[in-house]
């Protein structure tokens, strides 16, 4: 979900989100430097003014990447701890009788200090970007899905009744969030997802004697930037949004010279794989999704996968033939797909009803290792496990004792299985001699690779505000660490988080984030 804003009518406060943390920020609504807003706490995320003046801050986080419920005076920077609870969101009503916040899937309603919460409904997702119309008597929210990955508009009577869906019927429905009234009410203004750009949309809500209400969006940006988080200015005349060009930089970690240097010409690149003559390289493109394959040189660019499917976690196969990835299409789960390396269509080989992740390829070519799993760290603990695929009779079965496990690699000898555990933090080897879990070693984690000698493992620390690479090799179990990737600049968020590869060499490799953010002001006329 974009960042929220919102004005007071000199100034535009908005939360610069760097690295896990956020900076609760100002900027004049006329443009100009923007500046840091002095707060008493750390706040990571600014959900909106109340009608008296105070911010409707959220933190610090609490649990389970919640956040604390705070308001704070300005410009004194007072800041108070309302109820007890934690929160996705929240705002509150235009008279300030009552306060209305998510948490988890569940909207719910309390006094303005917090006390006597009371649950209005439950979701098929996270409810957040709660919005009140001029006069008070509906309440609009977005509704994120992570399951099945999309965002929708709701609304509801203060009260918890009359609850529906908004643009149900509409052809780009399924990705659509962020809206906001202008003053009077008379126009919506939300964003709406396609092809990994956003664009801002407007619904007329109000008719009169020359003019029907029609239930047809009516487009109001289009481009290559994405528009995001819609702010109608409180004359009417303006409406601000967060413009975005997302890109990434691939780059490379020279031990020698203690520095990251763009590698393949800093191509936007995740989930980057080689193949095993370490002649062609296959990857996904940030931000589109789409898997791509080139030479090391970076000549003979070939196109696998399309639109509107989205892919990650590419694997080239031993022989160089095929690669096997991850990717979902429009509301439903990820499947594991092979696509021939020359180009072609993607073939399904799994259909369980899970997110179905992170192919590993036997050294053989003749299995392949996924994670069947949902799409919180609580279902993959619960449901989650680890299953291999017979690539020529599309048999799957369960790996043993492999319960609340995913991030499979199988070792380049064929020895191991390595995966990783979501709620006690711990890297774990199946040995296929003696079909034995062992653990390899306990501690945050992310992204675990192999050497390609199968010697050593290496993984990141997205935990670590400086996100250390460390490497355990099986000789002795001792942890080194390798570098720092923050060092290299801010990271990239992609579909898994910040990822991190190894070049041919065991170079580590990141994509480092050059993607541009700025608050643009656009001039409307509504009728």
């Amino acid at each position: 979900m974009p960042p929220a804003m919102a004005t007071d009518g000199a100034r535009i406060y908005y939360t610069q989100v760097t690295g896990a943390h956020g900076a609760f920020m100002q900027v004049s609504a006329n443009g100009g430097e923007t500046m840091p807003v002095a707060t008493p706490i750390p706040f990571d995320n600014f959900y909106g003014i109340a009608p008296h003046g105070e911010m409707v801050m959220g933190g610090p986080p609490v649990a389970n990447y919640t956040d604390g419920l705070w308001l704070m005076t300005m410009p004194g920077g007072q800041a108070r701890r309302v109820g007890d609870f934690v929160v996705h969101d929240a705002s509150l009503n235009n008279d300030q009788t009552i306060l209305y916040y998510s948490h988890a899937f569940d909207l719910f309603a309390a006094n303005p200090d917090g006390t006597e919460p009371r649950k209005l409904l439950t979701a098929n997702g996270v409810p957040f970007w709660m919005r009140f119309s001029q006069d008070g008597r509906l309440l609009r929210f977005s509704v994120s899905d992570k399951t099945n990955r999309t965002s929708s508009l709701w609304e509801v009577r203060p009260d918890g009744s009359h609850l529906r869906q908004l643009l149900a019927g509409w052809s780009y429905s399924s990705n659509v969030c962020c809206g906001s009234w202008t003053p009077d009410s008379k126009y919506f203004v939300f964003q709406s997802w396609r092809d990994g750009v956003a664009s801002l949309w407007a619904i007329r809500e109000a008719g009169d004697l020359w003019r029907k209400v029609s239930d047809e969006p009516v487009l109001l940006t289009q481009g290559e930037m994405s528009e995001e988080a819609p702010l109608p200015s409180l004359d009417g005349k303006k409406v601000f949004f967060i413009g975005a060009l997302q890109r990434g930089e691939l780059a490379r970690y020279d031990a020698k010279a203690n520095v990251f240097a763009p590698y393949l010409s800093g191509i936007s690149a995740e989930a980057v794989d080689f193949s095993r003559d370490g002649q062609r390289i296959v990857y996904v493109s940030y931000p589109s999704g789409i898997v791509w394959q080139i030479r090391i040189d970076g000549s003979d660019r070939r196109q696998l996968t399309f639109s509107p499917m989205q892919a990650a976690l590419t694997r080239w196969s031993p022989d160089g033939s095929e690669i096997a990835f991850g990717a979902e299409l429009p509301g439903q789960h990820s499947h594991i797909y092979i696509v021939p390396a020359e180009g072609g269509d993607p073939k399904q080989l799994t259909s369980g009803n899970c997110d179905e992740t992170d192919p590993s390829w036997s050294p053989d070519g003749r299995f392949i290792a996924f994670a069947c799993g949902g799409t919180t760290l609580l279902q993959q603990a619960k449901d989650g496990v680890l299953r291999i695929l017979n690539v020529k009779t599309q048999q799957v079965t369960d790996v043993p004792d492999s319960v609340g496990l995913y991030s499979p690699r199988w070792s380049p000898d064929g020895r191991y299985l390595l995966a990783g555990t979501t709620t006690v933090n711990k890297v774990r080897l199946y040995d296929f001699t003696t079909r034995n879990w062992q653990d390899l070693f306990t501690g945050r984690w992310g992204y675990p690779t192999w050497s390609h000698d199968s010697k050593c493992v290496y993984f990141s620390n997205h935990w670590d505000p400086k996100v250390p690479v460390n490497r355990i090799c099986l000789a002795d179990r001792h942890m080194e660490h390798i570098v720092d990737l923050i060092t290299g600049g801010e990271l990239v968020y992609g579909r898994f988080g910040w990822w991190t590869g190894l070049a041919p060499d065991d170079s580590i490799l990141e994509l480092r984030d050059t993607s541009v953010q700025e608050i643009y002001a656009l001039d409307v006329k509504f009728p």
